[in-house]
């Protein structure tokens, strides 16, 4: 499958152009510690798509497994609707997002309260959520060349494979399948992710004994450079 994907017109058009900036490191040492979420704008594809208008978009961060739930509206109700649902199954203990109305309203934030949630905020204006915007990214880019291959703006109907898809994709930061990711494979993720630093390791153990978070654990404070990153998703090359 993945030789006859590189050999595709559909593929090869929107084939991202990579580019490497320096960046700060997002920490998490065990499944559903933490969780980044993001709101995906597709009004321009709702007529064709059951008038469905955002994505809710969720990552674990070790993991970088996926979760996607099409939403009608960003409504706070609608949102915690959908999260609740996610909820059902796992929760972590930390859920990042950008600052959005989405997120901070009434029935959101009744609904982490309730199941003990600690959701919280960057102040970067360019690196938010550099996770799930990633995922964004890429789900977009599997989006679009399923559009130019069957010359269709419908994805609804194939949104979970879509996703799917990627969960058993082998990834490119964790060197395994996001689906395939278990707890004993924590601490070699770790590993891989952050370095050998004994001293870092040490922390994430009392962390993930604890799921409790001290304000002296991380501190990220980038500067802040004009934004770097284009949509990834719209053709990158030349037929």
């Amino acid at each position: 499958f993945h030789n006859w994907v590189e050999n595709q017109n559909a593929y090869t058009l929107h084939k991202q152009v990579r580019r490497k900036f320096k960046r700060t490191k997002i920490v998490a040492s065990f499944i559903d510690e933490q969780w980044q979420a993001d709101l995906v704008d597709m009004k321009e594809f709702a007529k064709e798509n059951n008038e469905f208008t955002f994505l809710l978009t969720v990552v674990d961060v070790l993991s970088r497994f996926a979760w996607v739930i099409p939403l009608k509206n960003k409504s706070g109700e609608t949102v915690a609707k959908a999260m609740k649902q996610l909820f059902n199954s796992r929760k972590p203990v930390y859920f990042q997002t950008d600052k959005g109305k989405e997120f901070y309203n009434t029935n959101v934030q009744k609904l982490f309260t309730d199941l003990g949630i600690h959701h919280f905020s960057t102040e970067n204006s360019d690196i938010k959520c550099a996770i799930v915007e990633r995922f964004n990214r890429t789900l977009k880019g599997r989006m679009f060349r399923y559009f130019t291959h069957t010359n269709s703006r419908r994805y609804i109907d194939v949104l979970n494979d879509l996703v799917n898809g990627y969960n058993d994709t082998l990834h490119r930061s964790i060197k395994m399948k996001p689906a395939a990711v278990k707890k004993n494979h924590e601490k070699a993720l770790f590993r891989l992710l952050y370095g050998h630093n004994t001293k870092l390791e040490m922390v994430c153990e009392k962390l993930r004994k604890k799921h409790k978070l001290k304000s002296s654990d991380w501190v990220r404070i980038p500067y802040d450079n004009s934004n770097k990153f284009a949509r990834g998703y719209y053709p990158q090359w030349k037929e």
